[in-house]
């Protein structure tokens, strides 16, 4: 009797142990976690951060079959077996993130299925508030500067910017000038395609 209680505190110490060594192991995969570094700000996902969003500049998620925006980090530095992650996962790469993420083009479902994936740490929506720059200045109507995704429908976009009350003065491509508000910007920023919006500067030129 003796022999088999000193066999079963053994076998709890082991897995006590055990559980010490992964929780250790866990704690210093979180401390690793490298930062996504946005316009908006820097936030770690592996150790469990988010940035502070308002409740308007966030979104709950896509439809289904609805092709979105989201951001992809993997666990190492990029290599070409990321870009084959996402490739094979269905995603459209949109650019690349700091530090080890992509901003990505997808399918809730596809989504899923690449969380899944060796190699990939995080994937998160990316939320309207992800586009406006920490610097922006809100400070009644004044210009500001958006750009369109590159892939997408140019003339859709601005007529959906038109849509927010937001006034386009010019448009360059795919770069919008608006002026608007601080409301509109905000309404700006929940437009699908919107890459980003940030203050107008005039440039200027010397001879």
């Amino acid at each position: 009797m003796l022999a088999t209680g000193l066999r079963r505190l053994n076998a709890i110490a082991a897995i006590a142990a055990a559980s010490l060594t992964l929780s250790a192991a866990e704690v210093a995969a979180q401390a690793d976690a490298a930062e996504i570094r946005l316009q908006a700000g820097s936030f770690a996902p592996g150790r469990g951060e988010a940035l502070d969003i308002a409740p308007g500049l966030r979104i709950s998620g896509y439809a289904a079959g609805q092709s979105g925006y989201y951001v992809v980090q993997f666990t190492g530095s990029i290599d070409e077996s990321a870009h084959d992650t996402l490739a094979a996962g269905g995603a459209d790469v949109v650019g690349y993130l700091p530090d080890n993420a992509f901003k990505v083009r997808m399918t809730p479902g596809k989504a899923n299925q690449l969380a899944r994936q060796d190699g990939v740490a995080w994937v998160g929506l990316f939320h309207p508030a992800y586009k406006i720059s920490r610097s922006l200045t809100r400070d009644g109507t004044r210009l500001y500067q958006a750009r369109i995704e590159d892939g997408a429908d140019t003339a859709a976009a601005i007529a959906e910017i038109e849509a927010t009350g937001a006034q386009i003065v010019s448009a360059d491509g795919n770069v919008v000038m608006a002026l608007a508000d601080s409301g509109q910007v905000d309404a700006m920023a929940g437009v699908l395609d919107v890459a980003w919006i940030e203050n107008f500067v005039l440039r200027a030129t010397f001879n």
